[in-house]
């Protein structure tokens, strides 16, 4: 079975969050079961993409408000990703540094609706005169939810039909919206057929797929029942949907997130565990001039207020103003008066707490060894990978309760549980977790006994990728082992 992932990141050509984790091991693991999946994305001058030797493939062009955009589809050679990698060479839309953000004004890119769509034109342009085509498309989140829609009702792309789509929704908050004047960014489709596109009087790229895809996926139970309760206003279409629609818990890499072998630990797991903690957390004291011996809360994410980034500096200044003995250390970036608030704290709390403006993946590793708890205030988690990186390193989560987070990591105070969570985003509720969180880790024999047992909890692709193949199966039911490569 031939699959093609689209999407906008890929772990390490480009990532900005958890979608970028998930597009760079879910194709691995499937190659693993004897599959052929590889990722179509953007090419863009991040620092890995600039490293890598490339082959053209194919030059294309498409139609985008009447003028002809040019495009070429590029393989990277010699990786050791476990999938093939196509880049999308763009020019104009995608040759930038960042995926997302632009980073003279902190804010998305004013041609983000171009973008996306130029994306999903040239990649179906290109799928579309293979010898041998996909038997799945899988589309991540709303940058490729128009796919499908093109598949079924575009001109260009009428020869399509067969190939059985899936979108995979990251994040429901996300909608890829766009006001019908946009309309000759899209290709030529039916006319009749337009209604498709819309959801309350403009288009939405991500009710358009949901309602054109063959299944969609989100990627925890909880999330998607939270979305039929609040989907930023697409509630009732998840709720009409239902049938096609399921939730599959993401998976971590065992081998990328692997504390005994990890190259960006100076103190590699190799016996004692609190030995290898102890030492990765003494790392970052000295180097960030914390007290020694403290618990150590971590932060790590963007500065979005759906990761209730927001929330940290009250969070934080209320914890240590009430005598909270321990220090905490934040590491990300995103919104610009976020960032500004959270600066703040290193002149209040000298020595109680430090950040690292940045998206660092050495020290995020680093980090989750070294931390004893990792805070999670999320508003919104479809899955959170963060909280099950730190359970296989050796931090408990401290997390809200929504979406991923409430099925990973149930409650140490509610008896069988793997962290702290708290139900509401309350002052009171908070602080009550982070100072359990504190007691807990006072008494250490009974931290330690919670840290090793959630290190034995399987939260690998290996099992989440059964579920997605088996996901394949119900769309192509004439599928049979034989088409399995060996």
């Amino acid at each position: 079975m031939k699959i093609i992932h689209l999407s906008m990141e890929c772990y390490p050509a480009a990532k900005a969050g958890g979608l970028g984790d998930v597009v760079g091991a879910l194709p691995k693991y499937q190659n693993r079961l004897g599959f052929e999946a590889s990722v179509c994305m953007p090419k863009y001058n991040t620092a890995w993409i600039l490293k890598q030797k490339t082959e053209h493939v194919f030059q294309g062009v498409f139609v985008q408000y009447g003028e002809h955009r040019p495009f070429a589809i590029e393989r990277v050679l010699n990786h050791d990703l476990g999938f093939e990698l196509f880049l999308i060479n763009l020019p104009g839309l995608f040759d930038r540094e960042s995926i997302y953000i632009d980073q003279r004004t902190g804010r998305g890119f004013s041609d983000e609706i171009e973008r996306n769509v130029g994306f999903q034109k040239a990649a179906l342009t290109w799928i579309g005169q293979m010898e041998e085509m996909p038997a799945i498309l899988h589309c991540h989140d709303h940058h490729t939810a128009l796919v499908p829609f093109f598949i079924n009702e575009a001109f260009d792309f009428e020869h399509m039909r067969s190939i059985a789509t899936v979108l995979t929704i990251h994040n429901g908050m996300y909608q890829g919206g766009m006001p019908w004047s946009k309309l000759g960014v899209l290709p030529a489709f039916h006319p009749e057929r337009g209604g498709l596109l819309e959801w309350e009087q403009h288009i939405n790229s991500l009710a358009c797929g949901i309602k054109t895809a063959w299944k969609v996926t989100t990627v925890s139970s909880g999330y998607m029942r939270e979305l039929a309760m609040d989907a930023r206003g697409l509630e009732m279409l998840f709720r009409m949907e239902y049938k096609k629609c399921s939730g599959l818990l993401n998976g971590i890499d065992n081998e990328l997130w692997d504390p005994s072998t990890d190259s960006y630990l100076d103190n590699r797991l190799e016996g004692d565990l609190m030995e290898y903690k102890q030492a990765n957390k003494a790392s970052v004291e000295r180097e960030y001039g914390l007290v020694p011996g403290k618990p150590l809360f971590t932060f790590i994410g963007r500065f979005a207020y759906e990761k209730g980034a927001d929330l940290l500096p009250e969070i934080i200044a209320d914890a240590l103003f009430s005598g909270l003995d321990a220090n905490f250390f934040i590491l990300g970036s995103g919104d610009l008066t976020i960032q500004h608030q959270i600066g703040q704290l290193k002149t209040k709390f000298p020595e109680r707490f430090n950040v690292e403006f940045a998206y660092n993946e050495p020290l995020s590793h680093r980090l989750y060894a070294g931390s004893d708890f990792l805070l999670m205030p999320s508003r919104v988690e479809p899955c959170g990978l963060n909280q099950l990186y730190a359970l296989r390193y050796g931090a408990i989560p401290v997390v809200h309760a929504v979406g991923g987070l409430k099925d990973t990591v149930p409650d140490l105070r509610s008896g069988e549980g793997t962290g702290f969570a708290f139900a509401k985003l309350d002052a009171n509720q908070i602080r009550s977790a982070l100072f359990a969180a504190e007691e807990l880790f006072r008494h250490s024999a009974n931290f330690v006994a919670v840290l090793e047992k959630n290190r034995l909890i399987d939260h690998s692709w290996e099992t989440a990728t059964e579920q997605y193949i088996e996901l394949y199966k119900e769309m192509l039911p004439n599928y049979s082992t034989e088409h399995v490569k060996s």
